[in-house]
């Protein structure tokens, strides 16, 4: 019975070590913005981008980061005179 808790533990480890090296970082964020304004993206990280309209004057941002490397990704969320720009890159 000893052994077969063992085994169990080495399993149960094996199988959450690489969901507890992954790092996240979550950021939601929302932008008043005027028709016609321009929405800058410059993500050196890579990554997904979904991009999905709506009838409101604003714009909701929401950035998940996930990877090995997840905690070393700046996330800079600004809003422009004329739009909102993100921005990705690793730390330096």
């Amino acid at each position: 019975m000893k052994r077969m808790s063992t085994k169990l533990r080495l399993l149960t480890l094996a199988v959450l070590l690489p969901v507890l090296s992954v790092s996240a970082q979550d950021f939601s964020r929302t932008f008043s913005v005027s028709s016609g304004g321009v929405l800058r993206l410059d993500v050196e990280t890579g990554g997904s981008i979904s991009i999905v309209g709506w009838n409101r004057s604003e714009v909701e941002v929401k950035i998940f980061v996930r990877g090995r490397d997840g905690d070393e990704v700046i996330v800079d969320l600004e809003e422009l005179q004329n739009g909102v720009s993100i921005a990705t890159e690793f730390e330096r």
